[in-house]
């Protein structure tokens, strides 16, 4: 299983804010992700995809 790790980035520094276990879940948060992100005075919300998680139950 695979998660999103969304990451908020700006002035050479990054900071990890969220983990989303689909695509799909994260693409519904990303506009609260971009409002969140400008209001905390970040210029970029990025993300990776991190193929080797497992979730604990």
């Amino acid at each position: 299983m695979s998660i999103v790790k969304v990451y908020f980035e700006g002035k050479g520094a990054s900071e990890w804010v969220a983990s989303f276990a689909d695509e799909e879940t994260y693409i519904k948060c990303l506009p609260i992700l971009e409002k969140k992100m400008k209001n905390e005075g970040w210029e970029f919300v990025t993300e990776s995809m991190d193929e080797e998680v497992t979730w604990h139950k």
